[in-house]
């Protein structure tokens, strides 16, 4: 074994021991029980059917907050320490703009974490355990980034941080996507279920989706593409007819596995979570390989 190796092994190690901490701290302050007095549920309705709402109790909101950001310190001092900031191709006048993009990707990081609560607790899991499994993964995603932004990881042509580059900018656009169709679905024409009101909705939503993940990718996600076609007119509408096609997938996919499997032939296996979970691998698979074969070469 080479010193890179042992290298490699050693920071290993130490990131698996990290990661276990954190986790450790979820379970630890989830046994406290901190903010069990605040009975207060929020409830968020995605659907026509007023019954098909998401349930987040607040005082898990408060005690992930509390938690991710307590993980969040220990993370960040220890990879600073373990990797000073700079030491791996991080000049100073890049320096804040990488800071301000990990704040902003931790608090997406908080968003998951608040999420991934209320999904585990909802598949009847212990409430430690739910915010065990939270906190481990929570603490990998931050990893990640901490090493995208600090330790050069951002411009490296690596597939593997392509790849990782390219789902960070699906999450951010969906995150988008998501909140417009919401706004102007139940906020705006106060929950109609007009077949107009759901092309608005479903348009805008991919009209703000498709434009972040237009320029996040030509400018973030495709380092190694060695053509300039994504700044030409030509290579914006390819990137817009793909994505579409990648919209009309998802759409069928969801009517293929949720409306006719799960709710027609009643198979309880494809509920609405699994669904979700299918159809955005298979469409992130998708964008990805015909991005890369047609636009970023």
């Amino acid at each position: 074994m080479n010193e890179n190796q042992k290298a490699n092994y050693k920071s290993l190690i130490l990131i698996t021991i990290l990661v276990l901490i954190c986790g450790g701290l979820s379970y630890f302050f989830a046994s406290l029980n901190l903010f069990d007095s605040i009975t207060k549920i929020i409830s968020l309705n995605y659907s026509g059917d007023a019954s098909k709402v998401i349930i987040f109790e607040l005082k898990n909101v408060h005690q992930g907050l509390v938690i991710f950001l307590t993980n969040l310190i220990v993370l960040t001092c220890w990879m600073a320490v373990v990797n000073p900031v700079g030491k791996n191709g991080v000049g100073k006048s890049d320096q804040k703009r990488c800071i301000i993009s990990y704040v902003i990707l931790s608090f997406f990081g908080f968003l998951a974490y608040v999420v991934l609560v209320t999904l585990f607790l909802a598949l009847k899991l212990p409430k430690n355990t739910s915010f065990l499994l939270t906190g481990l993964i929570t603490s990998v995603y931050q990893i990640l980034n901490f090493e995208l932004f600090f330790l050069g990881k951002k411009n490296s042509n690596n597939l593997i941080w392509e790849v990782y580059r390219f789902a960070l900018v699906g999450l951010m656009a969906a995150v988008f996507d998501f909140a417009a169709c919401y706004v102007v679905q139940f906020l705006v024409f106060k929950n109609a279920t007009d077949w107009y009101v759901t092309f608005l909705s479903v348009t805008a939503g991919f009209a703000i989706g498709v434009t972040i993940n237009y320029f996040l990718s030509t400018y973030m996600v495709y380092k190694a593409s060695k053509s300039n076609m994504s700044k030409t007119t030509k290579g914006v509408i390819i990137f817009v007819v793909l994505s579409a096609i990648g919209l009309g997938l998802g759409i069928g996919i969801q009517y293929l596995l949720y409306d006719y499997l799960n709710v027609q032939k009643e198979i309880a296996f494809f509920s609405y979570p699994v669904d979700f979970v299918i159809r955005t691998l298979v469409v992130m698979f998708y964008n990805y390989v015909s991005r890369k074969l047609i636009i970023y070469k």
